[in-house]
């Protein structure tokens, strides 16, 4: 069986572990041991109330951070800070956020809701940069997280919307390739610019992202976003992976 579908299994293995109950003393964390009987309160379980909830924090990708749902956080003011509301795309219709909004949350003032998603992040990053800024004892973590790694936006690009994809011994890309020169000019920014990725056909890209997702990498810093997600949570606390 390919690792491929290993990583499956062990992802949809987690997210069936990361139940909806609420916060019984029994009732461990998605990735740690629970004992005891977790339905021992079960009778008076309310499912409609999880005001328990008073800290709760979203990691991850776009995905997570909601770009072009609804209104962007921050202003422009903030894009030097790379980690800002601005600059990391955050929208205020993120799910994450509705997820806060939700009445059934009870009041939001009581609750403390750390939203570190950013557009464009990497698993590493989610553990090196959003990961150090969310408070210990959290009640839930939602994370979404490996887009990137996989170079999702490549295979919307080349398989779905097509907005650069080119073929290589085509006219267009030779107008492309004539233009770069003038564009590293007028934005330096774009020195990473990597021809080469706008030149695959879908089902190329798709076995490059298939690779990259099978690969021990992968895997690696995947696990790595959980294992110190799960530092970060109160003894019954839950995470949530989204994908």
């Amino acid at each position: 069986m390919s690792r491929l579908v290993w990583h499956c299994l062990a992802i949809t293995a987690l997210i069936k572990q990361a139940t909806s109950f609420p916060s019984f003393p029994n009732l461990g964390s998605m990735l740690a041991p629970r004992g005891g009987n977790q339905f021992d309160d079960i009778d008076s379980w309310d499912a409609s109330d999880l005001s328990y909830i008073t800290k709760l924090a979203a990691i991850g990708d776009s995905y997570s951070a909601g770009i072009g749902a609804g209104n962007r956080l921050g202003d422009a003011s903030e894009a030097t800070d790379s980690q800002s509301d601005w600059s990391c795309g955050r929208h205020d219709n993120a799910y994450p956020s509705l997820v806060n909004q939700d009445g059934r949350l009870g009041d939001k003032s009581k609750r403390r809701f750390q939203f570190q998603s950013c557009s464009g992040a990497t698993l590493e990053d989610v553990t090196k940069r959003q990961l150090p800024h969310i408070d210990k004892g959290q009640q839930v973590i939602l994370v979404s997280a490996g887009a990137n790694d996989a170079e999702f936006v490549n295979i919307l690009n080349h398989c779905i919307y097509q907005w650069a994809s080119f073929d290589s011994s085509g006219k267009a890309f030779d107008k492309l390739g004539n233009s770069i020169p003038g564009l590293l000019k007028d934005y330096p920014q774009l020195a990473e610019f990597q021809v080469e990725e706008l030149t695959r056909s879908c089902d190329e890209q798709l076995e490059i992202s298939r690779e990259l997702v099978e690969s021990d990498d992968f895997g690696h810093n995947l696990d790595k976003v959980l294992t110190e997600a799960k530092r970060k949570l109160a003894r019954d606390g839950t995470i949530y992976y989204t994908g």
